[in-house]
């Protein structure tokens, strides 16, 4: 009888690890849930900006601007603090439900792209960087775009 207890334990045990290295992290970004990317964490959050990073070469930002003067604005500002925007005129695109407006970019030695995303008169702003070496991929952005709630 005690072998089948402990037996059924294990089972259960088993079971329980299972499910939750399968359940996928979530967190917020300004009240809007979201899942974090596979193979992503969360390195750094506050109420309206969520870092995440899969590790030190290769980040992801969801954030909600809180004082967004427009894309000529911020793309001022970036170029200001030494960022080089590729495309100027921006790839304006539709995913998720979101209309995206996005651009490429390259900072010392890292690429990436940064979409500016809106949804239900809701205002994001996602921002991928990697290695210049490597090629962007827009998966994980992709996944949190699928996964949040606007």
């Amino acid at each position: 009888m005690k072998l089948k207890i402990l037996t059924i334990c294990i089972i259960f045990m088993i079971l329980a690890i299972g499910i939750s290295s399968v359940a996928a992290e979530e967190t917020t970004v300004a009240g809007h849930r979201f899942t974090v990317p596979d193979g992503y964490i969360v390195t750094q959050k506050n109420v309206s900006q969520v870092y995440m990073g899969n590790d030190s070469d290769h980040a992801l930002l969801v954030a909600v601007p809180t004082d967004f003067k427009g894309i000529p604005e911020f793309k001022y500002q970036l170029s200001q603090a030494g960022y080089d925007i590729i495309n100027y005129e921006g790839d304006n695109f539709t995913q998720s439900g979101f209309d995206i407006n996005a651009y490429n970019f390259t900072k010392d030695s890292f690429v990436g792209v940064i979409y500016f995303a809106q949804k239900n008169d809701n205002m994001f702003m996602f921002t991928y960087a990697c290695p210049e070496n490597e090629e962007i991929d827009l998966e994980p952005l992709n996944q949190v775009l699928e996964s949040l709630e606007a």
